[in-house]
């Protein structure tokens, strides 16, 4: 194995863990709520299947509504997580660039989970503008960061 390989082996294997270590927080800070299960009762026939049909569909109804208020709400969480999780990832790669190895693969991790929770932010109860916030935040830290790094640097 040369040491090329080992360096680009171990920069993947160090953004791969750190994309989990944000995306598992944030389930770990705030997890799911779990789903009703009273749907699949609905359609059973009682002694008087319409008043009762109509009770549980009433009853199932609002636990679906606060599952999905709950739902909503967390996936907010989730994302700011997520994405505070990876700018700091990106910052991190960013400070550590004396060692390029440990450097390049937290600065991937921050890429990817960047890139996990712009695609994570398409859940029900994230609007557009959560959306575009992240990708502006993503796009600001990136050009400042390679800015920092980079800046000094002349094309001939």
């Amino acid at each position: 194995m040369t040491a090329d390989f080992r360096r680009i082996a171990l920069a993947a294997a160090l953004a791969i863990v750190a994309t989990i270590l944000v995306a598992m927080s944030a389930r770990a800070v705030f997890p799911n709520p779990e789903r009703p299960k009273c749907q699949e009762q609905l359609f059973r026939a009682p002694d008087d299947p319409d008043r009762v049909i109509g009770e549980e569909r009433a009853a199932c109804e609002r636990q679906v509504a606060d599952f999905e208020s709950k739902d909503h709400q967390v996936a907010k969480n989730q994302f700011f997580v997520l994405m505070g999780g990876s700018i700091v990832l990106i910052l991190i790669g960013g400070a550590l660039y004396t060692v390029p190895v440990v450097s390049s693969g937290i600065l991937w991790g921050g890429v990817v989970s960047l890139f996990y929770s712009l695609v994570f932010s398409f859940r029900p109860g994230l609007e557009d503008y959560y959306r575009l916030l992240a990708a502006v935040v993503a796009f600001v830290v990136l050009v400042v960061l390679a800015l920092r790094l980079f800046g000094k640097e002349r094309t001939k």
